[in-house]
This record gives structure tokens, sequence and C-alpha cells, in this order.
């Protein structure tokens, strides 16, 4: 997968603004984030989720992998994504489990 480009980007008058040519930055993107079990998508395979309100099939995916990643970028044209982790994703134990110091 190819590296993110590096962009100097600064907030002026509440407007993202790229430094090199002064023009805006429009940050548009997709949310991406599981409200249920098992809370945290799965990485492998490389099947493309495109079940979006244009597509006519607007339900949640299970999956966020690089072929999502690229689709977002190359189809979608979005430039972010919106990571929702919930709290039974970042700490999948149960509640009073010690938290992973290493994560």
């Amino acid at each position: 997968m190819a590296q993110s480009a590096v962009r100097d980007v600064i907030i002026t008058n509440q407007s993202f603004i790229n430094t090199s040519n002064n023009a805006p930055v429009l940050l548009v993107g997709a949310n991406v984030v599981m409200k249920g079990p098992p809370w945290i998508p799965a990485v492998e395979g490389m099947a493309v989720c495109d079940k979006t309100p244009s597509s006519g099939a607007y339900n949640s995916c299970q999956t966020f992998n690089a072929a999502d990643a690229r689709n977002i970028k190359d189809e979608l044209g979005y430039n972010l994504i919106r990571l929702g982790v919930t709290w039974a994703g970042a700490q999948p134990s149960g509640q009073g489990a010690p938290l992973d110091p290493e994560w």
C-alpha cells in the first residue's frame, strides 16, 4: 500500500489551508466504526465493503482492510476516515480487566 503524502496544513480562520499553495483543504470521508460484537472490524481479506446509501445496501460492514482503504481513497475520492473505537473494542476482556500498557 502506498504511503500517505505528507502535507503542510495549518488552520486559519477555522479552515484548513495547505501552506505550500495557500489552497483550502477540504476533508471528506467515511465513518468507520463497529457498534456491535465483535466490536473491531476484521482486517484480513481483500473484499471491499461497499454497503453505502448510494449502493442501496446500507448496513454495517464487518471489515476494514487494505482494499477498503484503497476503495475509500481511489473510488470514492475521500481523503480521511473517522475511526470510531468503542470501549468494548478497546478493552475486550470485560469490565474491570486491566488495561494493556503496551496498547
